[in-house]
């Protein structure tokens, strides 16, 4: 009787075959960076063919060509390639972009619209201007829900003025903006565009707010922030930035050019979904600075009292003295000089410096200084009567060694620049010049005419945390005939505490904020992106050691600030981070030196591409590959020919055959089986109706008791056991781990080496017949549930025979008559098996039926 086995086995890999597997699970690595990192190089350019064709029917093309000719301009700038599409790509499926940019595409399907949200559900990156989707293709108001919904705060459209100048004035701090000076203005003409401006709300990062040239009292106490250009990261990991209206229309110039495009490149790098870095504005980590500085020309006298509060409060200071004015209040000079403050030049006397030649200038410059010096200070700062200043005035200053000058007539920035200067054929660094600022005690007397002390405290209050929401300078500038009365001490008194309690400004003179600027400005910053990691360089080009300078760093999409770590490093620094950004220190620097970082990711892989969009892009590549590799595995380990082991030997199976039922009497002590496939008999648990009706036909005969006087006890065995087959088990090792594969009766994985053989039979039961009794023998042969003592020559061969056969049938079924077997018997007796007797008996039946 034989059974069919149930093998247990794992792949034992040869060398060659090893080789094979860690191959291809090293391309399959390999395979894997490479898809990701060709995700998300290009963006693309949807054309506003709709929006152009219901504004401007008649030359709907021309205006076309000009809305999109700017984005192209400074995506190609930045390397990205760009795909111009219609509006009808945003109804498919978009992937493989690093982002997308709508050029006010206000004009959109329904289904256009779905596409993009479910775009950015995906997790993509979106630049958008406008009123986006607020209207149909053919030009049906829908209103502001899309924006609503993405953004979380509606939209108020702002009255559209012709030909009026409006700016996007910059937040630092924000996406697009770390590298811009805080307060920047970006500006562009507004014809017929609708500007929109969107609340402030906790969800949205504010990057810009809308600016007009003139400082409007009223604007800024009645109508709420209006945020014109917002940031913003969904749950879905998406990355928005909106712009209240298309900046075709920007102007540019020499001076500013680098500041938009550091401005464009900082945006579509956060869009990419990479750390963004730049030079933080200002020392330690200062949001803003303040900047208290006096003209002291009419009513010099007054300013006594300011000093005296000032040196009470121990808060620096910067006074702008009209030389001519001076000398006449010796005394009071020198007790200015005394406290923390900084002497200054308001001039000689009083007239225009503007449109005075230069050696005129130059030689009135020499005067103050000279009159000054009498007083034993170096004058390094300039502020000009009535503002009045030209190019003269610059090239001045530089030839007598001046390193700042605090008027500014451009309000462009709340930060101070450089004024480039062409001198001897080269353009270097010339001035430090400070911005004006929209309000100073002028101002209050004479523009706006605030009736008392306690409106003028609340309007420079005010002005001052607008300035330091953007992160700029703040000048509260006064005059010795204002400000500088004893009917204001109390008050400037009162505005000088509040500022001296803002930890987080920076208050300083003129000259400590013109020697940082020098500093900062004169330290070089590249960056370079490495796959999740970014290495960042800082050069000192001063002639002159450095101090701490701090980086800002956005971490990158899908990451928290605290998961930004420092992998290596030049030289010591510290680092910390909060909710937005994550802070670096640079240690102090000498002349020349460079100090480089590299920062990653604590967990991930890609970081470049960690969107839900290009995680199913991955997760395709992924199970594509590993449809082959199971393939190839297949083809190559389980449909080829099998090989086991068995010492030198190797026995061919080519099908899964029955596992055929071996006698215990060939497995004695003296012969141990050369094969070393391990055989464990089991227990059958259904038993076939073969064996049921071979079990009932079968006489029943005692091998002990009664019957004979035999007792055979080393096996005892069941009924349904003595009618079984048995079932063959095998075992392997792989890699120190256990693994278990059932094959199917078609494909089977057979070890090439296995565990030496262990063969346990059943064990005999006792029956008995009611039959006449039969005359039998006890034979040594090996009989189904019995076991043998002895073992010769001939038993080992036949049992050698019997393994090495691929497979072969009992003698139940194929009724092969084995009475001639030349076995030898057990005793000397010359009883028959009671396999063959039940044979003999079903022979004896069919003949006489």
């Amino acid at each position: 009787m034989a059974s069919w086995g149930v093998v247990e086995t794992t792949i034992q890999f040869s060398g060659s075959n090893m080789k094979v597997l860690r191959t291809t699970i090293l391309g399959l690595l390999l395979l894997l960076p490479v898809s990701a990192s060709a995700i998300g190089e290009r963006v693309l350019l949807v054309l506003p063919e709709a929006t152009a064709q219901y504004k401007f029917p008649d030359f709907a093309a021309d205006q076309l060509k000009v809305r999109t000719h700017f984005w192209e301009d400074q995506l190609k700038l930045n390397g990205y390639g760009v795909d111009k599409e219609g509006e009808d790509i945003l109804a498919e499926p978009l992937t493989g972009y690093s982002f997308i940019v709508l050029p006010n595409t206000m004009c959109l399907s329904e289904k256009q619209i779905d596409g993009l949200e479910s775009y950015l559900d995906e997790g993509g990156n979106v630049l958008m201007m406008g009123g986006i989707g607020s209207r149909s293709p053919s030009g049906t108001w829908r209103g502001y829900e899309f924006l609503e919904s993405v953004l979380g705060s509606t939209p108020i459209e702002l009255p559209a003025e012709k030909n009026t100048a409006r700016a996007l004035q910059l937040r630092h701090g924000a996406p697009g903006t770390l590298s811009s000076p805080p307060g920047y203005y970006v500006r562009f003409t507004v014809t017929d565009e609708i500007v929109l401006f969107i609340p402030e709300t906790d969800n949205l990062t504010v990057s810009g707010y809308w600016a007009t040239d003139g400082y409007h009292v009223s604007r800024a106490n009645e109508i709420p922030r209006d945020a014109g250009f917002v940031t913003t990261e969904t749950e879905s990991q998406a990355r928005i930035a909106w712009i209240g209206t298309n900046l075709y229309s920007v102007h540019q110039d020499d001076v500013n050019a680098g500041y938009y495009d550091a401005m464009f490149h900082e945006l579509f790098m956060w869009l990419h979904g990479n750390m963004v870095a730049a030079k933080h504005p200002w020392p330690e980590k200062y949001k803003s600075a303040v900047l208290i500085h006096g003209d002291i020309e009419d009513k010099f006298v007054n300013a006594r009292h300011l000093v005296n509060r000032f040196k009470m409060l121990e808060i620096p200071t910067t006074y702008n003295l009209l030389m001519v004015e001076a000398i006449n209040y010796p005394e009071l000079v020198e007790e200015m000089a005394k406290t923390s403050s900084e002497l200054s030049i308001h001039g000689d006397d009083h007239s225009l410096f503007g449109g005075q030649p230069l050696e005129v200038q130059r030689k009135r410059l020499q005067r103050a200084s000279e009159m000054l010096q009498a007083f034993g200070d170096r004058p390094w700062g300039f502020r000009p009567p009535e503002l009045s200043y030209d190019d003269s005035t610059f090239i001045a200053l530089e030839l007598e060694g001046y390193k700042y000058m605090t008027a500014d007539n451009i309000p462009d920035r709340h930060y101070p620049r450089f004024h480039f200067l062409h001198m001897d054929g080269l353009t270097r660094h010339g001035i430090v010049t400070f911005p004006k600022g929209e309000l100073d005690d002028y101002d209050l007397f004479a523009r706006f005419q605030f009736p008392n002390p306690a409106e003028m405290e609340r309007q420079i209050l005010m002005d001052q945390a607008r300035i330091k929401d953007l992160g700029g300078l703040y000048m509260l500038n006064y005059h010795s005939q204002y400000l500088a009365r004893k009917e204001f001490l109390n008050m400037m008194e009162s505005v000088s505490k509040d500022l001296k309690e803002q930890e987080d400004i920076w208050i300083a003179t003129a000259l400590q904020i013109s020697d940082w600027i020098l500093l900062r400005e004169n330290l070089h910053l590249s960056t370079r992106y490495e796959g999740e990691s970014v290495i960042l360089s800082v050069k000192n080009l001063n002639q002159f050691p450095t101090e701490t300078v701090l980086l800002d760093v956005l971490p990158p999409k899908g990451a928290r600030t605290d998961q930004i770590v420092v992998k290596e490093v030049s030289q010591n620094c510290t680092y910390d981070a909060d909710e937005k950004m994550f802070y670096l220190y640079v240690p102090p620097l000498a002349a020349g030196e460079i100090f480089t970082v590299t920062l990653g990711k604590k967990t991930g892989l890609f970081a470049r591409f960690t969107g839900i969009k290009h995680f199913w892009t991955t997760l395709t590549i992924f199970i594509f590959l590993g449809v082959l590799f199971l393939s190839w595995s297949v083809w190559y380990f389980i449909l080829p020919k099998k090989k086991i082991q068995t010492g030198k030997k190797h026995v061919e199976i080519k099908n899964y055959l029955p596992v055929p039922t071996v006698p215990k009497a060939f497995h004695s002590q003296e012969s141990e089986p050369e094969n070393n496939v391990k055989i464990k008999v089991e227990r059958p648990k259904i038993r076939s109706s073969l064996d049921m009706s071979t079990a009932a036909a079968q006489p029943a005969f005692a091998t002990g008791g009664a019957g004979n006087g035999v007792s055979n006890t080393d096996s005892p065995i069941s009924e349904q056991e003595s009618a079984s087959g048995f079932s063959l088990r095998s075992t392997a090792k792989f890699g120190g781990l256990k693994s278990s594969v059932s094959p199917n009766p078609v494909q089977s994985s057979q070890p090439e080496r296995s565990t030496p053989p262990q063969y346990s039979a059943p064990r005999p039961s006792t029956r008995q017949t009611q039959s006449k009794p039969v005359q039998r023998q006890t034979s040594t042969a090996p009989l189904p549930g019995r076991s043998s003592t002895t073992a010769n020559p001939q038993q080992r061969q036949m049992k050698n025979n019997l393994l090495q056969r691929p497979a072969q049938k009992s003698a139940q079924q194929s009724g092969t008559d084995r009475s001639n077997s030349p076995l030898p018997m057990r005793g000397g007796s010359s009883l028959r098996t009671s396999v063959d007797l039940f044979n003999s008996m079903r022979n004896k039946n069919q003949d006489d039926n």
